[in-house]
């Protein structure tokens, strides 16, 4: 009994010791040691028909006369001609097409000429007087703005006049140096570089104690124009008149914004009307249409005047 118990119970436990899916050797025998199967074939992939892609625009020749042809053609045209003169009919097809360009300019420098003269934001006449009595009274206003703005200078500032006494052109200097100071009433800072002084200063000077070199002054006469307390402008290193050192200095004045606005805008006549960088950096520019810009332009331009 107790050997047919055990044969019972291996009997019932077999089954559950073999996985429920697979198949043994002895069930799939034919197969043998050594089979071998075929992998299954790959799952064909559904492929989207190909787009046809665009056909290339092909680019439009150029009208015949037009500027882009007679500005690809007319070299050609030329060199044909230059290489081979006595074929008549190679230079006279220069020589017409060159006509066509001359008489195409001569039409737009017509029309161009007439919509300046009607339009005041493009006439440069309005902008600045050429005819005789107006360019006379623009050049008595400018004289005038130049006067007040030199003494607006000498009020605000000095010049030191660097000089050594064997230099040849230090005293004519000196003396153009000296009528600013008398006309308007500049200060004036005699400093010699090499401890003499020069005819005619008398004792109205002092020894350079290293402000040439710290300056990187090179050569003497040298004129600078400084705003205490630390502003210098090196005007001029050699010899120049009284009025040009006068233009010099208002020039680095309007340069490092030291003019009032009053002053500065009427000494700038030659400016007046004209558009500046961050006029034609705005943003707000319409590139699309050239009837939009050109109405922002006249509007930037008519801020101007």
């Amino acid at each position: 009994m107790r050997c047919t118990a055990i044969v019972v119970g291996i009997v019932l436990l077999v089954p559950t010791l073999a996985p429920a899916q697979e198949q043994t050797f002895y069930q799939d025998k034919e197969r043998g040691w050594h089979w071998y199967e075929d992998p299954p074939p790959p799952k064909k992939q559904t492929q989207e028909p190909k787009k046809p892609e665009p056909k290339a625009e092909t680019p439009a020749k150029p009208r015949i006369f037009g500027a882009a042809w007679l500005r690809e053609n007319l070299p050609r045209l030329r060199d044909d001609a230059i290489d081979d003169p006595s074929n008549k009919d190679k230079v006279r097809a220069y020589m017409y097409a060159q006509r066509v360009l001359l008489d195409k300019a001569q039409r737009f420098a017509t029309a161009s000429s007439t919509i300046a003269q009607t339009d005041p934001l493009l006439d440069e006449s309005s902008r600045v007087p050429l005819d005789t009595a107006a360019a006379a009274a623009l050049k008595a206003g400018m004289n005038k703005d130049r006067e007040e703005t030199v003494r607006f200078l000498a009020g605000k500032g000095g010049i030191l006049f660097f000089f050594d006494s064997s230099c040849a052109y230090c005293t004519t200097q000196f003396q153009a140096l000296d009528w600013l100071k008398t006309n308007y009433g500049f200060t004036v800072r005699n400093i010699s570089v090499d401890g003499k002084a020069i005819p005619g200063m008398g004792a109205d000077w002092v020894r350079d104690q290293g402000q040439a070199r710290a300056l990187g002054l090179v050569m003497t006469p040298t004129t600078i124009y400084a705003v205490p307390p630390d502003k210098f402008f090196i005007i001029s290193q050699g010899f120049h008149a009284a009025d040009t050192l006068a233009e010099k200095m208002v020039m680095s004045a309007i340069m490092d914004n030291l003019l009032p606005e009053r002053l500065a805008k009427s000494y700038k006549s030659f400016e007046r009307g004209v558009l500046s960088g961050e006029d034609l950096q705005d943003p707000n520019l319409n590139p699309e249409d050239s009837k939009v810009w050109v109405e922002q332009l006249r509007r930037k331009l008519g801020d101007h005047y």
